[in-house]
């Protein structure tokens, strides 16, 4: 981007300079942003192609499948895992806990306990994918995983880039550090995605660098309408290269503020709240009408199983007129059968056993 094939490492020199014009929390979020989004999100690329080139190069699968590992654990991270209070894990920094970061926001969460999200799922099961084509050196394989994953990974950095968008969008107060915070983040994400936009549309990327540079005509320009404007903008843009990049928008999933797949873009404060209503509500009445329906179903199924349960007695001395094995044409043996159960004689007995002494215990 700009002609810059160092970009990466331009950023964190120019963040680290003293004329930089950031403040303490604007560089320190920089220099963590880059290193998370960009720095780690080119180094998983590199491992996993170098996988593909060692198994090409053919006589070294315990090198290619070295490097794919290498590439899963740039995804996932080491702080990743479960703590020691039941059902919780501890949240990484990379790429996955980007993942699960955001899942909620843009309603792709897919696991409850572990607080996985779609596009995890997708990664864990590539990851596999690859891992299982380097143990039978199945080149093509391994390079097809590693291009579905180069798409899958994106995913998360365009997930990040709109929730702190919006986020910075919302607080009004320039010079916040909280909001600070926000913008850094959208910028640091976003970096890792201009390269990629700027070679499909470079209009696109200029946009989306220009609003979010802190030196430029950034969100934080004077004016709410301003703002409101830039933010939309710079949505826009992002939406429009998710197709552009390979990106499936539906692994994105909807905010309450973006909609990635349809292109549009909110900075209303106040439609998050209705959203969030309607979909609550729309979870308790689906719910309730699903008891209802499950009941329904339950009692009718009930009512047939207790027809069909019955014994009538007819004349032929047959179930319910069909044809029973037991047939008999001798009425009188019939009714002899059924006065054997006297209910006298089950009162008498009732009396019997409530007379039985229980042993003393030892």
């Amino acid at each position: 981007h700009n002609s810059d094939s160092n970009y990466a490492d331009t950023i964190m020199i120019n963040a680290f300079g003293q004329n930089s014009g950031l403040t303490d929390v604007q560089r320190q979020e920089m220099v963590v942003g880059t290193a998370q989004y960009m720095i780690m999100y080119m180094a998983v690329l590199q491992s996993m192609y170098e996988s593909v080139t060692a198994c090409k190069a053919g006589g070294r699968p315990e090198t290619a499948a070295f490097l794919w590992d290498k590439a899963a654990a740039y995804i996932i991270g080491s702080m990743e895992g479960t703590v020691e209070e039941p059902y919780t894990v501890r949240p990484g920094s990379f790429l996955w806990g980007l993942g699960k970061k955001y899942c909620t926001e843009f309603g792709t969460c897919r696991n409850i306990i572990s607080g996985s999200s779609l596009v995890n799922q997708e990664i864990l099961s590539l990851l596999y994918t690859g891992r299982g084509a380097v143990s039978v050196q199945s080149c093509q394989a391994l390079e097809k995983a590693a291009g579905e994953m180069t798409s899958l990974l994106k995913v998360s950095l365009f997930q990040t880039v709109f929730s702190e968008l919006i986020t910075t969008s919302m607080d009004r107060n320039n010079g916040d550090p909280v909001r600070d915070i926000h913008h850094a983040k959208a910028f640091s994400a976003a970096q890792a995605l201009l390269p990629l936009i700027s070679k499909d549309n470079r209009e696109n990327a200029d946009v989306i660098s220009e609003n979010l540079d802190f030196t430029g005509p950034v969100l934080g320009a004077e004016g709410e309408a301003i703002q409101r404007e830039n933010t939309v903008k710079v949505g826009v843009a992002l939406t429009e290269s998710v197709s552009a990049l390979e990106v499936d928008c539906g692994l994105i999933g909807n905010s309450p503020n973006v909609n990635s797949c349809s292109g549009e873009v909110s900075t209303d404060r106040d439609k998050t709240v209705p959203m969030v209503i309607g979909i609550t509500v729309g979870a308790i009445v689906g719910g309730a009408i699903a008891v209802l329906l499950f009941l329904y179903n339950n009692r009718k199924n009930q009512s047939k199983d207790d027809e069909q349960a019955k014994f009538m007695r007819n004349t032929q001395g047959v179930m319910d007129g069909g044809h029973s094995e037991f047939d008999t044409t001798d009425n009188n043996r019939a009714q002899a059968v059924t006065d054997d159960f006297d209910l006298g004689d089950a009162s008498e007995a009732d009396g019997e056993l409530s007379d039985v002494q229980l042993p003393e215990p030892v």
